[in-house]
């Protein structure tokens, strides 16, 4: 998100930006499903269980596979 100069944006803007725009986004943030209204988006988001290097190392089959199967609209836990 720092690439693009949307640090700091908050979720409910962030997902009209990337929306339509990507088809994946990978939040660490467990709160964003309860915050907005994922409904109505096009754009399939998969929950990580945080930011931590190491962790995400460990997950990257994991995190692979709920890119290569996901749809339009979908929230993931991961």
């Amino acid at each position: 998100m720092q690439r693009e100069g949307w640090a700091g944006i908050e979720n409910g803007d962030l997902l009209k930006l990337v929306d339509g725009r990507f088809d994946f986004m990978v939040p660490a943030d467990k709160n964003l499903r309860y915050q907005q209204n994922l409904a109505s988006r096009r754009i399939a988001l998969a929950e990580l269980p945080g930011n931590r290097s190491p962790v995400l190392q460990q997950m990257a089959t994991l995190i692979a596979d709920a890119v290569n199967n996901a749809r339009p609209g979908t929230y993931t836990s991961l």
